[in-house]
Order: structure tokens, then C-alpha cells, then sequence
């Protein structure tokens, strides 16, 4: 690789085990937990290399908690897990209410968001068409997580955000002049859905 210079990385898709002391960066592998390695960076690969990634649980978690699926959820892309995990039916949940921003929103990593309670983290999903983003939310600590969101709609292209709702229950967000609150139980996770103008 050092002969190649700094320009480049190297992703591989599929089984790389031989391969690996030679690339930077593994697509997907099905026989792999999602962060079972540095390489291995389905957020990074994510529309470089299109794959299904839902359904792997995170290496490390215990399986039948909201925390096997939290690296899969703050990704926001179809679950195709085979068990009855709860954030597999509340994933089948939201796609169903907001067709359009889970069906083809664009995933935008963390964009927008600027400051999370240690341990919490976001995924973005923005839908241009409707003029809503989903901020999925996990938090991978055991204590509950009070969370004060102030994302920036300008990164989205927008400017300002008019509502903040729970997307799970649909009901508004309590808003301060930091921002619009809400709690993550631990190891759990979250939705909120944003209106944007």
C-alpha cells in the first residue's frame, strides 16, 4: 500500500480474510459484526459499495437488546434481520408511516448534527422531496440519555427547522432555546422526524 502513496485506499467487498493486511477498507461481509474492526465500515461504504447491511448485529452486543441493532439503526436502511428484535419492528413501523423519507431518503452520516451526550449516536436520512430529515438515534450506554438537539438546517440546504416530532408516537418535541429535547433510554434507541423550510 505505502508504495501507492496517500492518495489512495483500498476497499474489497465480499470475503477478504487473505486479503486483509492489503486493504483499507472491507465492504460488506455477511459473516461479519458490524464493528468487529476498524476496516470493516459499512457507514463508510454505504453508497460506494450498495449493500444490505441491516440485520448484522453489532460484535459485542447482547443478543434481544436494542443495542445488537444500534450501528444497523443510525444507518437507516431496510432491516433484514431474522428474530424478533424489537428495533426491527419499530423500523417495519416507521417506514410505514413516512414512506417517502425511509424509502428514498438519502443517508448523510451525522450531518447537521453538532453536539451529542457521550455515548449517543445519530444517523441522518433526508428526504429533498417532502423537506423532512429523520435523526435516528442510538444510545449505547445503560443510563438514560437526555438529548438536546439544535441541528443545523443550513447543511441540509435549508433554513430553519419548523417542527420536531417523536417519530415513534408523533408528538412534538419539548423546545427550549437549545434546542428540541428528548430521552433515549440506555441502550435503546430513538427517532425524530424534522420538518424543514
Amino acid at each position: 500500500m505505502s508504495s501507492y502513496g496517500s492518495d489512495y485506499l483500498y476497499c474489497c467487498e465480499g470475503i477478504c480474510d487473505a486479503y486483509i493486511r492489503y486493504i483499507d477498507l472491507c465492504g460488506l461481509m455477511w459473516a461479519r459484526l458490524l464493528g468487529y474492526n476498524e476496516q470493516a465500515a459499512p457507514e463508510i461504504t454505504r453508497y460506494t459499495m450498495p449493500a444490505k447491511i441491516f440485520g448484522l448485529p453489532n460484535a459485542g452486543a447482547q443478543a434481544g437488546t436494542q443495542s445488537q441493532y444500534g450501528l444497523a439503526w443510525i444507518m437507516a436502511d431496510g432491516m433484514l434481520a431474522q428474530d424478533s428484535n424489537p428495533v426491527c419492528g419499530l423500523f417495519s413501523k416507521l417506514m410505514q408511516t413516512y414512506p417517502q423519507v425511509y424509502g428514498s431518503g438519502r443517508w448523510l452520516d451525522s450531518l447537521g448534527i453538532n453536539s451529542l451526550p457521550n455515548g449517543v449516536h445519530a444517523g441522518i436520512l433526508l428526504e429533498k422531496v417532502t423537506g423532512q430529515v429523520a435523526i435516528q438515534l442510538w444510545n449505547e450506554g445503560e443510563k438514560l440519555a437526555r438529548v438536546t438537539l439544535c441541528p443545523d438546517a443550513q447543511a441540509w440546504g435549508y433554513a430553519m427547522v419548523t417542527q420536531a416530532i417523536n417519530a415513534e408516537t408523533g408528538k412534538a418535541l419539548n423546545h427550549t432555546s437549545d434546542g428540541w429535547e428528548i430521552t433515549v433510554p440506555g441502550g435503546s434507541v430513538a427517532a425524530v422526524m424534522l420538518t424543514l423550510q
